[in-house]
């Protein structure tokens, strides 16, 4: 089942349509794409709306259909690499769920266009040296464009040497910008959750986002310390940022134990919702309130945090804004986007799971 808010279902498959060249410079009017995709006229003033934020049609004018941008390209010949591969290290399923719909939207995007296009599980992209794995998988994919999927900077710095034609969807762009990368925010986005907890009150920030890596965690130190510093907080990187124990829900448990072992923070940052709910045991377990005892900050929600109780404060990101980078870049054979990091920022979701702090009395034991 497409998870997909029906009006970005919409957007997408009216870009399509766009690109391949059956409307050039105007839409036909709301009644008439109303009639030919069987939706309302709210559900297409969305999908419109969804088109205008992401660069491809002009906002309203008058009452004829809307128009679309001059500078907008069609996809007027099909590009000379009819293959694209997109690498990751871990099983498709394993993957960040918010990353995962990515890659699986973005291969579905692409059949429907007439590439192939195949997810290759490549666990050498997370490792010091992937020289040879990769070399072996270039040699049987010779002519394709290659999507890496969050890899590790060895990686990076083969596609480079390699001169093959890649994207990288997240993973450690070390400020080289020799290839482009499509990501989320997230320094922006933890730099924007600090100063929102502070503003509320909060001192004892801690930022848990379990995947960040090595060069990650260190960039996240280095924007963090003066935030703190500007509020007159105390920061100590081991507690604020505290180092990943290992993956996984086992791995995330201990690095919650680790956290709360000596005193209780009043504030915790974590990456998506399956920490958000390990983190729910966690302080169900420990007689901890969520958000009266400690306030909790999302950094992926998706459509199944609706089913979190309280509803979970964090930030909302939508696949099409990553795949319509992706869909750029495949169409113009690899040369869209012109290197250099593509940061898509979430907008941010109120939710329930913030609030002031309180008197820190200390974890409380369970029975």
């Amino acid at each position: 089942m497409d998870r997909q808010p029906l009006s970005r279902q919409v957007a997408i498959r009216l870009l399509e349509e766009i690109q391949t060249g059956r409307w050039r410079e105007r839409l036909p009017g709301y009644r008439d794409l109303g009639s030919l995709l069987g939706v309302s006229r709210t559900t297409m003033e969305a999908a419109l709306e969804h088109l205008t934020q992401e660069g491809v049609l002009m906002p309203p004018s008058g009452r004829r259909g809307r128009r679309i941008r001059k500078d907008f390209k069609h996809a007027t010949s099909r590009p000379q690499h009819h293959r694209v591969l997109l690498v990751g290290e871990a099983p498709l399923p394993r993957l960040w769920p918010f990353t995962r719909s990515v890659v699986e939207e973005s291969i579905q995007r692409l059949h429907r266009r007439g590439y192939e296009a195949d997810y290759i599980l490549c666990p050498a992209l997370a490792h010091p040296h992937p020289e040879a794995v990769l070399d072996e998988l270039l040699q049987v994919h010779p002519d394709c464009l290659w999507i890496l999927v969050k890899p590790l900077h060895a990686s990076v710095q083969w596609a480079i040497s390699r001169r093959i034609k890649a994207v990288l969807l997240g993973g450690e762009v070390r400020g080289h910008g020799a290839l482009p990368c499509v990501a989320m925010a997230i320094a922006p986005l933890l730099a924007d959750a600090t100063k929102r907890l502070i503003a509320c009150g909060h001192r004892d920030i801690v930022l848990c986002i379990n995947d960040l890596g090595e060069y990650g965690r260190a960039a996240t130190i280095q924007f963090a310390r003066p935030i703190f510093t500007e509020a007159g907080i105390p920061f100590d990187s081991l507690r604020n940022v505290p180092e990943a124990i290992a993956n996984g829900p086992e791995g995330f448990n201990r690095l919650l134990e680790k956290i709360f072992s000596d005193k209780r923070p009043t504030a915790i940052v974590v990456r998506w919702l399956g920490e958000a709910l390990a983190l729910s045991s966690f302080c169900m377990k420990h007689g901890i309130r969520i958000p009266q005892d400690l306030s909790v900050l999302v950094a992926e929600l998706d459509d199944l945090t609706d089913w979190h109780t309280p509803a979970l404060s964090g930030y909302s990101l939508t696949t099409h804004s990553y795949v319509t980078h992706i869909d750029r870049w495949v169409e113009s054979n690899g040369t869209a986007l012109s290197g250099g990091l593509i940061q898509v920022m979430p907008r941010f979701v109120e939710g329930a799971t913030i609030a002031a702090p309180r008197k820190n009395p200390g974890i409380q034991q369970s029975a």
